[in-house]
């Protein structure tokens, strides 16, 4: 295993500078020009690495249907630059029937085809302060499905968010040159440079967030395919089934105002008497926060509450549904209770994810089972009022942790 990965990781780097001349642009959908066993998708990819956008940077590789994929080989370790020349439209691509490499300019708009069935997004490599593509994120979870014909298929408006270390571009220079210049033995010793700096970035896997802005992105393919695209019937087939989605639309309920007993906009001094007159332990924690030793309302899980005061009002309400220590068990419970009753009241979340943490690479529900994984859930209003879940796992011998926020856009602005 570890042989093939180094064959791999070599090719894809040897050939990683073609991508952006081999891969297929990320919009080359022809509505009139479909055939029959193909189908047609367009949704959004967006990449930010430590905060800084690499959209433009960056290579989509979709994968086909599982069960033909497993008679094939992986996109290599190193990325999917190595295929890009041979398989940037091919339906016999690595990864499955309708395989694909699309190359994202700075929007992260895809509007392309691909064959009918199931598909996957399988990687997404970018340069990452290099002239070779890594990958930043490598999986099987954002699965849709297209079903071809006259429909086209909406996957989501993706987020991914790595944390690579910047290469220097003499990693990728040494592979150009030595290329060019028939030094075999250079350009492997510049592709084994590339492959350890991709080693070291996936120690850390990327995070996923995916949301349903089926509104915004049909109005885009209009604006771009007129009354050709007209003739097209788009319908969501959210990557990842629904596990990271969310509505991306205003909740149809009012905001609410109250939690546990404390109140939005309330005099911060109200808020003490509040607690302390339940019998409750109050602190100052200094710089507009404060903590309460319980909730005089009872919110439904066991809870401290942190407050957060902007011009002495009460702007965050932060309940710790994990003050009792409880098992991650118990608080992925807790979280899916409130999150039933969140989108009873709410409505769909404006926002889903769930990502690995610690270094887990086992498959996202594998990860979460064992609690080395975070979740979480977010309501937004107009006006800026939000409310918002977070279930973390923990990493090294921090304990898992549950956290419901209530919160105003002078928290959001930082403005105490």
């Amino acid at each position: 295993m570890e042989r093939r990965y180094w064959v791999g990781s070599c090719a894809a780097a040897l050939f990683a500078l073609c991508a952006s001349a081999c891969g297929g642009s990320a919009s080359n959908l022809r509505p009139g020009a479909i055939t029959k066993d193909q189908g047609a998708i367009f949704g959004r990819v967006r990449v930010l690495n430590n905060g800084k956008d690499i959209t433009g940077d960056c290579d989509v590789y979709f994968g086909g249907d599982e069960k033909a994929r497993r008679a094939q080989p992986d996109p290599p370790p190193g990325g999917g630059d190595a295929f890009a020349g041979r398989f940037s439209s091919s339906a016999g691509a690595p990864g499955g029937a309708g395989a694909s490499i699309v190359s994202l300019d700075e929007t992260g708009w895809i509007f392309t085809t691909r064959a009918a069935g199931k598909a996957h997004l399988k990687q997404v490599s970018c340069s990452v302060g290099s002239l070779a593509k890594i990958p930043v994120y490598t999986g099987s979870d954002l699965g849709f499905i297209v079903e071809g014909g006259d429909r086209i298929a909406y996957f989501g408006d993706i987020v991914v968010e790595s944390h690579i270390e910047e290469q220097s571009d003499a990693v990728g220079a040494s592979v150009l040159l030595a290329s060019a210049g028939g030094l075999i033995g250079a350009a492997i010793a510049g592709a084994i440079e590339v492959a350890d700096a991709a080693s070291r970035g996936a120690s850390q896997p990327a995070e996923l967030a995916v949301a349903d802005r089926f509104g915004d992105a049909v109005r885009e393919l209009k604006s771009r395919y007129g009354e050709e695209g007209g003739a097209l019937k788009p319908y969501p087939s959210l990557a990842g089934g629904g596990l990271f989605a969310g509505g991306g639309e205003p909740p149809s309920s009012d905001p609410p105002t109250t939690a546990a007993g404390f109140t939005l906009g309330q005099d911060i001094g109200a808020a003490q008497a509040r607690c302390t007159g339940a019998g409750l332990e109050w602190q100052d924690l200094g710089e507009g926060r404060s903590w309460c030793g319980g909730a005089p309302v009872d919110p439904g899980v066991p809870a401290t509450v942190k407050l957060i005061a902007c011009a002495g009002k009460v702007c965050e309400i932060s309940l710790d549904a994990s003050a009792d220590a409880a098992a991650w068990a118990t608080l992925a419970q807790r979280f899916n209770e409130l999150s039933r009753s969140f989108d009873a009241t709410f409505g769909t979340p404006a926002q889903r994810r769930l990502d690995p943490i610690d270094g887990c690479t086992d498959g996202l529900k594998a990860c979460f089972d064992a609690g080395r994984a975070r979740r979480g859930a977010a309501w937004s209003w107009p006006g800026g009022r939000y409310v918002s879940m977070s279930l973390h796992g923990g990493a090294g011998i921090d304990a898992p942790r549950l956290v419901v926020v209530y919160g105003t856009a002078a928290q959001a602005d930082g403005k105490r």
